[in-house]
């Protein structure tokens, strides 16, 4: 017999590969099943990814408020559980929800926030402070601080780098080269 956080982790793999092939209804419902499982058995890493890819269905459904409750669930449980990194990546993914839906100042308010406890850490997760700083450094040169974007853009290419995200790399290169014009 399996026990409940083996079937919730079979449930989010199920769940991931129907919205890889776009049948979000399945997703969803496998993702709701999961998170149940997760909040029963009480284990808090697989619960706060389990709803950080609930999150994602709901962004490519198109439903922003939805999305945005879920990350704030996400931020609530990893700041009583005193993590720091989850509460980080699940702020960033709010501040893009804001972003989506034009709330400017709220989005800025999360970047930075998704930001500090990379910075204050003395080894952060390479990837996750790459991915907080992009956005903070788009920002940035949206609004026309490019000495500013350029330096976050270097910052986040050379942790693309340490991760081997070419991808990455070759967004803030590409961010750079305009800048540099």
């Amino acid at each position: 017999m399996q026990n409940k956080p083996d079937e919730g982790i079979e449930l989010i793999e199920r769940g991931w590969c129907a919205r890889a092939e776009s049948k979000y209804a399945e997703a969803h419902r496998d993702m709701i099943k999961t998170i149940a499982i997760f909040r029963q058995a009480g284990t808090h890493g697989d619960l706060v990814a389990a709803l950080g890819r609930l999150g994602h269905i709901e962004m490519d459904l198109d439903r922003w408020d939805e999305e945005r409750s879920i990350y704030e669930k996400g931020i609530s449980i990893c700041r009583d559980a005193g993590d720091p990194f989850g509460m980080a990546h699940k702020i960033r993914h709010l501040g893009m929800v804001h972003r989506h839906a034009g709330r400017e100042d709220e989005a800025r308010a999360c970047f930075q926030e998704a930001l500090s406890p990379y910075r204050s850490h003395k080894e952060p997760p390479s990837l996750d402070y790459a991915n907080a700083t992009l956005p903070v450094a788009r920002l940035k040169e949206e609004l026309g601080q490019v000495d500013q974007a350029k330096q976050l853009l270097i910052e986040a290419r050379k942790l693309y780098l340490t991760e081997n995200v070419q991808a990455g790399v070759d967004d803030c290169s590409n961010r750079l080269a305009k800048l540099s014009r």
